[in-house]
């Protein structure tokens, strides 16, 4: 069975330490990305991921991310991780396929949980 991995678009580390912190007692690889190119090459080696996307590190970034992810035979979860700045954009964001739209006060353990059930529901484990 291939680990799960949560691959996260952030410029500054923030939430890959957090989420390291949190699933450090469990078999979940944590990936930082600095440019969304970089992500399709971890989740092209297993099925089994979660992609988190902070907008503060580039909101157009983001939406291109997931406008070229648009209509693939995979689609990896995505969370967006906004603020209350763009939060105008949770819906367009959803349209192009994102789950989760999140505020950036979330704390680590809440956005554990939610990649924990997206896990469990939409990836069988």
């Amino acid at each position: 069975m291939a680990t799960p991995i949560i691959i996260v678009f952030e410029k500054q580390p923030r939430w890959v330490p957090e989420l390291q912190w949190q699933f450090v007692d469990h078999d979940v690889r944590v990936r930082a990305c600095c440019s969304t190119r970089d992500i399709e090459q971890h989740f092209n080696s297993t099925l089994k991921c979660v992609v988190v996307l902070a907008m503060s590190a580039g909101a157009a970034e983001c939406l291109q991310f997931l406008g070229l992810c648009e209509g693939r035979w995979f689609f990896p979860p995505v969370i967006v991780i906004g603020s209350k700045q763009t939060a105008e954009l949770e819906w367009p964001l959803r349209e192009l396929g994102a789950f989760a739209f999140v505020e950036d006060r979330i704390g680590g353990e809440e956005l554990a949980r939610i990649c924990r059930s997206q896990f469990r529901a939409t990836l069988g484990g």
